[in-house]
């Protein structure tokens, strides 16, 4: 199962695209950096794509690009027993962060799930991660009192899903 390529306007019409990632795209995705404080919270990008590569592995790989260049990395999985489409392994390149990357990559997922009929999105991050923390929430995910491992698990409630 493969998703189109989205394209979708983050905050101040930052434009990215989710792309399948040919051996060029896997290649920059494996040289993806996060920032010092980040390397707790983010296992490197090439785990998750062996995650994705996996026999029966219900997580499909996307590389972002923005402006003509891979600058990050994310996946998606079904959740069939609450229609809930999962969001995992968003990384940004250190270089590319604050400028809304991450969150247009959230926006185009949500609209995605939305159109697709999904009823929520869910997602995890570590409790320590107050950037991630304080994108989510503002986006409209609200933590619950549910782990995944040690991470916090957030959902975002969609109405009017199709």
């Amino acid at each position: 199962m493969s998703m189109p390529r989205l394209n979708a306007a983050g905050h101040a019409g930052v434009q990215v695209r989710l792309v399948d990632p040919d051996a060029d795209a896997r290649a920059a995705i494996g040289r993806l950096q996060v920032g010092p404080e980040q390397v707790a919270f983010v296992a490197p990008a090439a785990s998750y794509l062996e995650m994705c590569d996996a026999p029966n592995s219900p997580w499909l790989p996307f590389a972002v690009e923005r402006d003509g260049a891979i600058v990050g990395f994310v996946m998606t999985a079904v959740d069939p027993t609450d229609n809930s489409l999962c969001i995992g392994g968003l990384i940004i390149d250190f270089a590319q962060q604050g400028r809304g990357t991450g969150t247009a990559v959230v926006r185009a997922l949500v609209e995605r799930a939305r159109a697709t009929g999904y009823l929520l999105v869910a997602l995890t991050y570590a409790p320590e991660n107050t950037a991630a923390r304080v994108v989510y929430s503002r986006l409209g995910f609200v933590e619950t009192d549910d782990k995944d491992g040690n991470e916090v698990i957030a959902l975002l409630q969609l109405r009017g899903a199709n």
